[in-house]
């Protein structure tokens, strides 16, 4: 469970991740050159399908059998295409400025929708959302 956040400049991640009843911390977004990667879901999930991106995205070579329907893996490009990869190796292309993913979504786009930016809607989320929190990450394209 998780919450991630892009307002078309910032990408923000809680750290929180959940297993069974207990909370550990890590990270969930990731910069590689002109991309920005977040993942929601079972983690060894969304990292096969990160390597499986970092690795060329050949169609053939998806990770079928890593993922599962918790998967959601989100590549925005510095030229502001955004691309969720769930469980197929073709993406879906988004026209929209800014997303949020996770269980935390609702209640970060609640806050985007009254003027929050992404770090905000996360700590909104985080607030809200039993399965979010343990800090927050940040990337944008000018860090």
């Amino acid at each position: 469970m998780s919450v991630v956040v892009w307002d078309g400049t910032t990408l923000a991640a809680d750290r929180q991740a959940t297993n069974s009843n207990l909370r550990r911390t890590m990270t969930k977004i990731s910069r590689h050159g002109d991309v920005l990667i977040a993942g929601t879901g079972t983690q060894t999930s969304t990292q096969a399908v990160r390597e499986w991106i970092l690795a060329g995205a050949h169609p053939d070579k998806f990770p079928h059998s890593e993922t599962d329907d918790n998967t959601a893996v989100w590549v925005i490009n510095r030229n502001g295409t955004i691309v969720k990869f769930e469980n197929s190796p073709f993406g879906i292309r988004y026209l929209d400025k800014v997303f949020a993913e996770g269980s935390g979504r609702d209640f970060a786009l609640g806050a985007m929708t009254m003027g929050a930016d992404a770090v905000t809607a996360v700590e909104v989320a985080c607030m809200y959302d039993i399965y979010c929190g343990g800090g927050i990450d940040t990337l944008s394209f000018d860090d």
